[in-house]
């Protein structure tokens, strides 16, 4: 995947998300939200502006450096987003969430273990 250029690799994860977040709607049978023009002004602009560059900058990082550095960068924002999650909202963490977390947080421990030797 090193030779693939970081816009393809953007593009085909926001291709992706669109592609699976409309088979979800329609496969769900819940109709699209009806909100004004302003809104999916709004929702497009932060799309394009700020979450497309977030993920070229994140495709940008993840491609110059090691596979095993990225894929727990990766999965730890996972972590941070049900920590997040939990304290923004009224959302209680379960067990099965708590689990998850030590389980990623343990692979990061293993993984720069790993790495600390091999230097």
């Amino acid at each position: 995947m090193q030779r693939i250029s970081i816009p393809v690799k953007t593009v085909a994860a926001w291709a992706g998300g669109v592609v699976v977040g409309l088979l979800w709607v329609g496969a769900a049978g819940n109709p699209l939200p009806h909100v004004g023009a302003g809104v999916w002004a709004a929702a497009a602009a932060l799309g394009l502006f700020g979450i497309v560059v977030m993920t070229a900058a994140t495709q940008y990082g993840v491609t110059h450096m090691p596979l095993h550095r990225s894929a727990v960068i990766l999965l730890f924002e996972l972590v941070v987003a049900t920590v997040s999650t939990q304290l923004l909202t009224d959302e209680t963490m379960l067990a099965r969430e708590w689990l998850g977390g030590l389980l990623i947080v343990a692979a990061a421990l293993v993984s720069s273990r790993a790495a600390a030797r091999e230097s």
